[in-house]
């Protein structure tokens, strides 16, 4: 065997491995992998229909999502900051948000009221991590008639 035959058979396939080892560490997936958190929202409260919507940053793109379901709930996402608004559809109830970046706790908040609407976001575009309660106005027009009582005076 001729000297360089020996050198090629040898350095081929451990130049191979060592392109192949800086291409998966600099590759796009791993480099958004960094920055990128799991979030988790938890929802709890009277068991009540709401909508829920959430901004979601990710590589740089802005998504909106927006979906109705029932309390309590507990919803994953993978982005780098996340933002979501809660609003209970029922005419009164009591809602609590917490939202985890990684495990840790990142924004909470508690409302009960009528027609309560909660917010929980990250550090974002948006400005510091913070949990943030409210109601919808309700104008007297449509608040249900007053409960009789059942005796008699």
């Amino acid at each position: 065997m001729a000297p360089h035959a020996l050198e090629t058979r040898y350095t081929v396939p451990m130049l191979r491995s060592v392109v192949l080892a800086v291409l998966l560490a600099v590759s796009p997936a791993a480099l958004g992998d960094e920055e990128r958190k799991a979030f988790r929202v938890v929802l709890d409260g009277s068991f009540a229909e709401f909508v829920m919507a959430c901004e979601i940053v990710d590589d740089g793109t802005r998504r909106r999502l927006r979906y109705r379901e029932y309390l309590p709930q507990t919803d994953r996402f993978a982005a780098e900051v996340l933002s979501c608004t809660v609003t209970v559809l029922d005419f009164r109830g009591r809602i609590s948000a917490e939202l985890y970046a990684d495990g840790k706790p990142v924004a909470r908040v508690r409302q009960n009221a009528v027609r309560p609407v909660v917010s929980v976001r990250s550090d974002g575009p948006w400005g510091a991590a913070r949990g943030r309660r409210s109601a919808i106005p309700v104008s007297p027009e449509s608040l249900p008639p007053p409960e009789r009582s059942s005796r008699r005076q």
